[in-house]
């Protein structure tokens, strides 16, 4: 069992876990970027109307959710089979930490506490599987597109087998398979967690 896992998550150079590192540094950049921007920007009219937007996409039909749910993940897996996502790949990445805690931010500072609950609702699901799923699917991006790169540039080592293996596209599959099943749960769970919060927001 443990030399099935070990394959399955190989990658080429045993570049993994620097690349995860990194990733997550960039995630924190830009989750803090938002923070700020969130906390010191906008009026409360402003906000509001952020608050307004995501009451209402909270309540959307199934492949509304799968779409936004699949938006980043599917710009790095295009982005993890060109040389470019050596450098895009990391930008999706604080983009995606700046929007969510731009948004968390905005609820806090708008309702306070309350505000945290509502974060929570309408965010948990994507938090606890999306977000992994955007990080292993941007680790192994990075780690094929700058191998790429390095055989583009003529100063990549040959590799003893391809960048894009089976278990490449396994671990992708099973990304999929989560934000599939996230979408699912979004489309029945997250509506009834937000307004169930929202009564105590606006009583």
């Amino acid at each position: 069992m443990k030399r099935i896992l070990m394959k399955v998550w190989d990658v080429p150079g045993n570049t993994l876990l620097p690349a995860l590192i990194f990733l997550c540094i960039c995630f924190i950049i830009g989750a803090i970027t938002g923070c700020i921007v969130a906390a010191n920007g906008g009026d409360n009219a402003q906000l509001a109307s952020v608050v307004a937007d995501y009451t209402v996409l909270s309540d959307v039909n199934f492949w509304s959710v799968l779409f936004n749910i699949l938006r980043f993940p599917i710009i790095i897996i295009l982005c993890g089979l060109c040389v470019f996502g050596t450098i895009m790949i990391p930008i999706v990445v604080a983009v995606r930490g700046f929007l969510l805690l731009f948004t968390i931010t905005t609820f806090v500072r708008l309702f306070g506490g309350t505000g945290l609950l509502y974060s929570l609702s309408l965010f948990g699901i994507q938090c606890l599987f999306v977000l992994p799923c955007i990080l292993l699917l941007a680790t192994q991006g990075l780690v094929s597109a700058s191998i790429l790169f390095s055989l583009a540039s003529s100063r990549g080592k040959k590799l003893s087998g391809s960048v894009f293996s089976g278990a490449y596209f396994f671990r992708m599959l099973i990304c999929l398979g989560v934000l599939l099943f996230c979408a699912l749960a979004e489309t029945l769970v997250t509506p009834f967690l937000v307004s169930l919060t929202m009564d105590k927001i606006l009583p």
